[in-house]
């Protein structure tokens, strides 16, 4: 499951997914998020990446992650509700120290 939602209050693209980030998942995920993004015409745009329920991810949701976090300024992209397993894996490619990471 996708949910993109864009809260004008904090200027803030929260993106929800909720399962198996696997490559072809994380390929419509680029897809939509691109969408939102042409879509969203915020200043100052923060993105948010909750995976709560997200148990694997693919070199490709890596790959999403990199361009969301180089779409905005240093500091307003974040991933939450990130399990032990995914944190892992950032740690592993050494994103843990460049992503804000939760």
């Amino acid at each position: 499951m996708l949910d993109f939602r864009f809260d004008s209050g904090s200027n803030t693209l929260w993106c929800k997914f909720s399962e198996r980030m696997d490559t072809t998942a994380s390929d419509d995920a680029m897809k939509v998020f691109s969408e939102k993004l042409r879509e969203v015409k915020a200043e100052s745009l923060k993105v948010v990446f909750e995976l709560k329920g997200v148990e694997y991810v693919a070199s490709a949701f890596i790959r999403l992650c990199l361009t969301a976090a180089k779409g905005v300024a240093k500091g307003d992209f974040s991933i939450v509700n990130t399990s032990p397993q995914v944190k892992k894996v950032f740690k592993l490619t050494g994103l843990d120290t460049t992503l804000n990471i939760t």
